[in-house]
């Protein structure tokens, strides 16, 4: 049974506590704290993934996590298929047999990263950000929603300050980030 909204966001409380991340939240402290959390790590790759395919993969691999995102997705898009990858490892999810990593991902990584062994990346069991009708991928999507609205505001709080760090204090102090 898929978590409500309240209790994504307990969880999300709870993980940012155990993950040490104080508002503003940005991609790359995500990335690194989760990366820290799992000790092994987070490897995201862009790829340009077929157009009925999926817009997202995560791989736990035997030594490392494997995040594919399709190389047209630029900014939100991006930030969105990266929570929801997320959302599956801080939620738990167990990947399921997805078949092998797609050939176009095969290629793209052998053609880029020459040290992942073929062997290792044949039969990788995975999970896609495509389908929503499984109960793990709404709940993820949902998840993924929230940690892309705390990286967009702690991107943007970021930016703010440093092109402006008065007007950052006084929105802080308005209430108003």
């Amino acid at each position: 049974m898929a978590a409500s909204e309240r209790q994504l966001r307990k969880h999300w409380a709870t993980m940012r506590k155990r993950l040490g991340l104080e508002p503003p939240v940005t991609e790359g402290q995500l990335l690194a704290a989760v990366q820290t959390m799992r000790e092994r790590p987070l490897l995201v790759l862009p790829t340009a993934m077929e157009a009925a395919s999926a817009c997202g993969w995560w791989f736990p691999l035997e030594d490392l996590d494997l995040v594919l995102v399709d190389e047209a997705a630029s900014g939100p898009r991006r930030t969105a298929i990266i929570g929801h990858e997320l959302g599956h490892m801080l939620l738990g999810h167990a990947p399921r047999e997805v078949g092998s990593i797609p050939q176009w991902g095969l290629e793209k990584l052998r053609a880029d990263f020459n040290l992942l062994p073929s062997s290792l990346l044949q039969g990788a069991a995975g999970l896609a950000r495509s389908s929503y009708e499984n109960g793990e991928e709404a709940e993820a999507e949902r998840y993924g929603m929230m940690l892309f609205g705390q990286i967009s505001d702690g991107e943007r709080q970021l930016a703010d300050q440093q092109a402006d760090p008065m007007l950052a204090q006084l929105r802080d102090t308005l209430g108003c980030g």
